[in-house]
């Protein structure tokens, strides 16, 4: 579909320039109105900026008289050669104009901003002749120039061509935003796992439980069995009248009896140590 429109287009102008329609020979001024502004998701573009530019003029003798501003550029012998182009020529064409004019920078004949409705229309009147429309670059969308003529030609899906001066333009917005980068696929196969097991970490070697308290009261309780003994019948010789004996037989028993407790705590302790050295 639209490679047709392209073809009508082109037809179109070809048939303005050729010279084959009757052109009234009072000359008549057209305007220009943009329609269809929008982006790919069908939604108006509104503040788009649009620069009209005049080429060339068309003289009452059919020939054109190319604007100083283009005259470095383009010649009225390749104006009148446009007929010969097809669609894709003349937008190449178009596209040359339009970056020539943009790096020169060429003042405008006049200039507009699209509506909420995607709408745009230019008060200047047109005289005869060839036009450039560009389409400024709105955030990240872009479209083609446009090369019309005034008065321009429609094509009728039944063949028919009529002749305006309401030159009425659909708007080519193109989608630049911007694509996502490619992701890297993934792997088509998995990884191989490795061929041996890595061997757990040994378990770290658990100390000795010290030992019970218990047993070291065990072997001292013969001695305080004895000692006791001793003391109890140290009491009993004071209880009979032999207090001097009884006296002194009960402090020994006491000095042997703290004398013991401490060799106790002393082989214990030595004990201890000698352990703890064997294990390191």
């Amino acid at each position: 579909m639209r490679v047709l429109f392209r073809k009508f287009c082109a037809l179109a102008f070809t048939l303005v320039l050729s010279g084959l329609l009757a052109v009234s020979a009072f000359a008549e001024e057209g305007r220009l109105r943009v329609e269809g502004l929008q982006d790919r998701n069908g939604r108006a573009i509104s503040g788009m900026e649009l620069s009209l530019y005049q080429v060339a003029l068309r003289e009452a003798s059919g020939d054109f008289t190319v604007s100083s501003a283009f005259s470095p550029i383009v010649s009225a012998e390749q104006l009148s050669a446009l007929q010969t182009l097809n669609a894709e020529q003349l937008r190449a064409f178009s596209l040359r104009l339009r970056n020539e004019e943009r790096s020169r920078g060429i003042a405008a004949l006049d200039r507009t901003i699209s509506d909420r409705e995607g709408r745009a229309a230019f008060g200047q009147t047109l005289p005869e002749g060839i036009y450039l429309l560009d389409y400024a670059n709105w955030r990240y969308f872009s479209s083609n120039p446009s090369l019309f003529s005034v008065p321009a030609a429609a094509v009728g899906q039944d063949g028919t061509i009529t002749v305006s001066y309401d030159i009425v333009l659909r708007g080519k917005v193109e989608d630049d935003t911007p694509s996502e980068p490619n992701r890297p696929n993934p792997p088509e196969t998995s990884p191989t796992p490795p061929e041996t097991v890595p061997t757990p970490p040994a378990e770290p070697e658990i100390p000795p439980v010290p030992q019970d308290p218990g047993n070291v009261l065990g072997a001292l309780r013969e001695p305080v069995r004895q000692a006791a003994q001793r003391v109890l019948g140290a009491v009993r010789g004071i209880a009979t009248g032999d207090e001097s004996r009884g006296a002194v037989f009960l402090l020994l028993t006491v000095c042997a009896g703290i004398g013991l407790s401490v060799w106790s705590v002393a082989f214990v302790r030595g004990k201890g140590k000698k352990k703890e050295k064997e294990r390191e």
